[in-house]
Formats: structure tokens, sequence, C-alpha cells
């Protein structure tokens, strides 16, 4: 890792951001990309982040705020791409705003939208979902008769899908918040080839809670 990179995970372990603004004022490049490679005999890939990601999904308000004034790309997407002999492969985009509202961290969706996160940015997914009625005879990827136990579904969400289908307690404040800030509600979410409407991700009677008539 460089030294920025070190210095900003110092500041997210000690929760200091003092060593990161320091950084910062004397020109660090707050976009500089982390990157993660596997190759194995059973999974190959790449995954690619910022330090940006780390804030978000460590709830680092002040860190995320020093680096977006700093100019970090606000909709930097974290990829994760692996294939896996046996099937389990991992297929991923996302950008900070999908992380936070994975947490339900409404002040850090608040401060993201500011410096103008896209509300409606797609996050990609790809969920290894166990097959019906699994029946292989063997164990070995490279023998002759092998069957993968999933399926590879491919989900596609933005970040009012997430919200909703997480249901937190705060739900409806967050999503109130990315529909002010222009979150197209007539984006269905897709799971493979079945579309849902936004609609049909609310509780009873949460929908007209939320969403204006």
């Amino acid at each position: 890792p460089s030294a920025f990179q070190m210095a900003g995970g110092l500041a997210i372990d000690q929760l200091d951001p003092t060593i990161l603004e320091l950084f910062l004022q004397y020109g660090a490049d707050p976009n500089e990309q982390y990157t993660s490679s596997r190759q194995s005999m059973r999974t190959s890939g790449l995954s690619k982040w910022n330090l940006l990601h780390m804030v978000v999904e460590n709830r680092d308000l002040h860190c995320a705020e020093l680096l977006l004034r700093a100019g970090a790309d606000v909709d930097a997407v974290k990829e994760s791409h692996y294939v896996n002999e046996r099937g389990y492969n991992t297929d991923s985009d996302k950008t900070p705003l999908h992380i936070a509202c994975h947490l339900g961290d409404l002040p850090m969706i608040q401060n993201l939208i500011r410096f103008g996160a896209n509300v409606n940015a797609v996050c990609r997914d790809l969920e290894n979902v166990p097959k019906k009625n699994y029946v292989c005879y063997t164990d070995d990827p490279r023998s002759k008769g092998y069957v993968s136990p999933v399926r590879n579904v491919l989900v596609n969400q933005t970040p009012l899908h997430i919200v909703l289908k997480k249901k937190r307690r705060n739900v409806s404040a967050i999503a109130r918040a990315l529909i002010e800030a222009g979150a197209n509600i007539n984006t269905p979410y897709r799971y493979g080839r079945k579309s849902t409407p936004v609609e049909a991700l609310c509780l009873p009677g949460q929908y007209t809670a939320i969403f204006p008539v």
C-alpha cells in the first residue's frame, strides 16, 4: 500500500482523521485506488475500491467529508469480479451511496447527496442461489459430470430499492431523502428476469406514507 493508503487505514482504525487531513492538505489524491487480486486453483478475479468506500463502510462521516471536500469521486464504483470453479461467482459494482443505504446510515446518505451522489445509480450484484433438488455425484469441479450447486442470479437495484428491502426503522426518512434528491420511483427492482415495482417492496401502508400522491 502507498503512504496515503496507510494513512487512510490508520485514520479509520484509530477514529482519528487528523493524519488523513494532513495528507490531503499536501496534495494526496483522494481517488487513489486500492486493488486486490486472487489467482488460485479454484478462484480468480479482481477487486477495486477507494478510501471513500472504506470510510462509508465504517460510518466515518468526518473522514468522508474530508475526502469529498478534497475532490473524491462521490460516485466512484467499488468493483468485485471473481470466477469460482464451483460456481460461487462474484460480480458486484456499487457506489458509496449504495453502501450507505445498505447500512441505513441517514447522515452519511444526506452528506453524499449534498456532494452530488447519483441517487439513481444501479448497484449490480450476483446472488448465488442453491439449486432445488440438487444432485451431483462428484465434488471435484474438474471432474466430468460436475454440476454447480448454485445458480447465479443477477440483481440490479437502486439506492431506493436497497433501502426499502432492508426495512429498517428509518426507512421512511431515508426514502424521502432519496426521493427529494430525485430518485426515480418508477424504476423496477430486478432479480434475474423478474421485475418488481417499488410499491411491492414496501410494507403494508408504507407506500402512501413515503411517496407523494
